[in-house]
């Protein structure tokens, strides 16, 4: 399967911003990212799709899940972790 990679425009809010594109992710876990993307990273707008069913729509930055919907067997979880830190949503997440 091919996927279309498209430029997106982005605002940026005073810093510098890298061009954000629209593209598919496929995790080490088998997991599937779709949307927008920046340096390899889930960064923007895009659904995220884990090997459990779970399903995470919303905002990403730089591969963490931090605001939107999670859909998890039949539930649907209004999420948000406002402050960007690596949790268990991040598939690369570190422990202190």
């Amino acid at each position: 399967m091919r996927l279309a990679v498209v430029t997106m425009a982005i605002s940026c809010l005073g810093w510098t911003c890298a061009s954000a594109r629209a593209e598919g992710l496929i995790r080490a876990d088998g997991g599937r990212y779709q949307g927008q993307v920046v340096d390899g990273k889930a960064d923007g707008q895009g659904t995220e799709t884990r090997p459990d069913g779970t399903i995470l729509k919303g905002r990403f930055v730089k591969d963490v899940f931090v605001e939107g919907t999670m859909r998890t067997g039949g539930w649907v979880v209004p999420f948000s972790n406002c402050h960007g830190t690596p949790s268990t949503n991040s598939p690369d997440a570190t422990k202190k």
